[in-house]
């Protein structure tokens, strides 16, 4: 049932009516099936003096007369489109929501109405305002009455009886608040959202813990955002000391680190909206027998992630059985809390197998009126560590970085290389079970490192040769791991500027031939960037590059024939940057040492 308070004007019109001989209040639901909406009154309905009223987005609402509505032959006709939909600039009540109609109707000449005189400060009219004024006042109300009953609306005393239904108090002031600095080690490449919600606490112990208290977001291109947080207990335990607040319970992904500049202190109260927001998540976390509940259950654990969890359910081979599979590092008192979530939180006569390094119980279907959890009466042995490993797929990641300048002292490059190592990290933590890690995702997050010129990334499975290309299949009860890094800076610089004579093929020289070379010595420089990183020698795993010879031959031999231009010849110069050398003889072999790169700088047309 929805309610609106009706306004005091509505109340005056509607006994001012009825009294002098007018209609009031027919009814109507706004159904389609329930067209067409005739008045009682039929043709002798006043038109003119038709009023309707209903609700509107779940508020009281007047409707306008010709702009929302016209009264046609005794029947009130919604303004509408083809399409059915309401005209421009036409209101309708909610669809399915009662509406009302009064009106006057053309005077019976043999019943006329005993009271006639409607002007203002008449007796009538003096009755109905006072009467009208009453009711409006219940109606505000009632109002408020149905508005108390919604976490949405509801505040004050109210809001606090709706959290007491879920288990939840308002936390007065003797909470501590405070603020929490989320950072990273470089510019995010993407926003990042902190969750309202979200849990910390002190690394000593007796540990402080705290949650934001709105969600927040650290923006792209930033290093850190603040969020308000507010403790979980009350009085001095609940204060920690600055740059104290620092373990983060469930790893965001891009977020590195995390502590309170200034120490919790007493504040306000927790306000409506932020006690209606923790009432919403109690609500959401608060079911159980569900997939989610189980999902929710084991994330609520320190250390395990969502993308960490696999749930796989098979009704018709696997009857009355879930299997989860939780590849997270887990230390003993972990798992425990972990499988006795599990536990918790599993439906009645639902039996769940999971690969917790722990003794887990479970129990027969107890029988109608039994619950999750219960007596245990059967046992599974602990799984052996060998079988953790097997949920992990190990792989390692090669990355050559190219400083964008060639003036760096130690610290900036070790800054650098520790930038990209946890870019690396990142990255192939991001993948849950059975996701593969994509390559180039890998690579753009190398490339949005402030400072990169270029990166050269090679991604194998331990024991595998390297390979520039997606890691997958991944089998579906793993998740990948990195087990091995090593990113180096590629410093030294080489410059080429070429020269390459092409032919137009027919497709192409039919429009404007200086056009289409240009085009086509655009699309060349375009090409060379990028093939020639593909042309260098793969490295084995843990060894030394091999040596990468540059040859007119080599870069030909890459630039295959497209369907408007073909590549005859291939000239070029080059000049070693950081050195300060430049060889003028064209065509020199040029073999790069393993802290060398090249670079096609321009290129020109020999036929030109």
């Amino acid at each position: 049932m929805s309610f609106a308070a009706e306004p005091y004007g509505v109340f005056v019109d509607d006994l001012v009516s009825g009294l002098t001989g007018g209609v009031t209040r027919e009814s109507f639901r706004n159904l389609v099936e329930q067209r067409p909406f005739r008045l009682g009154a039929g043709t002798a309905v006043v038109a003119a003096t038709v009023r309707v009223h209903g609700l509107l987005d779940g508020e009281f609402h007047r409707f306008v007369p010709e702009q929302d509505f016209d009264v046609v032959d005794g029947t009130i006709v919604w303004r509408e489109d083809p399409d059915g939909t309401p005209s421009a600039g036409a209101t309708w009540p909610d669809r399915g929501t009662l509406f009302w109609a009064s009106y006057e109707r053309t005077p019976d000449p043999q019943a006329p109405p005993r009271l006639t005189d409607r002007n203002p400060g008449s007796i009538v009219r003096t009755l109905a305002e006072s009467f009208a004024r009453e009711f409006s006042v219940v109606s505000l109300q009632l109002d408020t009455v149905y508005r108390a009953a919604f976490i949405e609306t509801a505040g004050g005393r109210d809001l606090d009886q709706l959290a007491a239904l879920v288990g939840l108090t308002r936390r007065s002031q003797e909470f501590a608040t405070g603020e929490v600095v989320f950072s990273r080690g470089s510019p995010a490449a993407a926003d990042i959202a902190i969750v309202e919600g979200t849990l910390l606490s002190t690394a000593d112990a007796p540990a402080v813990t705290v949650e934001t208290t709105v969600d927040a977001t650290l923006r792209a291109g930033t290093l850190s955002v603040a969020v308000p947080v507010r403790a979980l207990v009350s009085g001095g335990a609940g204060i920690a000391p600055a740059n104290s607040v620092t373990v983060v319970h469930r790893p965001i992904l891009g977020i590195t680190g995390a502590t309170n500049p200034q120490p919790l202190a007493f504040s306000a109260n927790e306000t409506d909206d932020e006690l209606r927001r923790r009432i919403a998540r109690a609500l959401q976390t608060g079911g159980r027998s569900t997939v989610d509940a189980l999902l929710g259950a084991v994330t609520s654990v320190d250390g395990v992630r969502e993308q960490d969890v696999l749930i796989e359910e098979d009704h018709l081979e696997f009857p009355g059985v879930v299997k989860m599979t939780i590849a997270a590092d887990l230390d003993d008192d972990a798992a425990r809390v972990a499988a006795e979530r599990i536990e918790a939180h599993r439906p009645a006569g639902i039996r769940v197998l999971h690969d917790l390094p722990v003794v887990s119980t479970v129990t027969p279907d107890p029988g109608p009126g039994g619950g999750g959890g219960g007596d245990s009466t059967e046992e599974t042995a602990p799984v052996a560590p060998d079988d953790i490993a097997a949920n992990r797929f190990p792989i390692g990641v090669t990355a050559g970085l190219t400083p964008a300048s060639s003036n760096l002292t130690a610290a900036e490059k070790e800054t650098l290389v520790a930038a990209a190592e946890t870019a690396i990290e990142d990255a192939v933590s991001a993948p849950g079970l059975g996701e593969p890690l994509i390559y180039n995702r890998l690579v753009a997050d190398l490339m949005s490192i402030a400072g990169v010129y270029d990166a050269v990334v090679d991604v194998y499975q331990i024991g595998q040769p390297p390979r520039r290309s997606n890691v997958h299949p991944v089998p579906v009860t793993t998740r990948v791991e990195l087990v091995e890094l090593d990113v180096t800076l590629r410093g030294a610089l080489v410059s080429l500027d070429v020269t390459a004579d092409l032919n137009l093929l027919s497709f192409a020289a039919e429009g404007d031939p200086v056009a289409q070379r240009a085009n086509a010595i655009k699309d060349i420089h375009e090409r060379l960037a990028v093939l020639i990183p593909t042309l260098a020698p793969e490295t084995p795993p843990g060894g030394e590059p091999p040596p990468f010879t540059v040859t007119p031959a080599l870069l030909l031999g890459a630039l295959t024939a497209t369907e408007t231009y073909e590549v005859t010849a291939i000239d070029y110069t080059a000049e070693f940057v950081d050195e300060g050398l430049r060889v003028s003889k064209p065509n020199v072999t040029i073999t790069l040492q393993p802290d060398q790169v090249v670079s096609v700088r321009r290129v020109v047309d020999g036929g030109s």
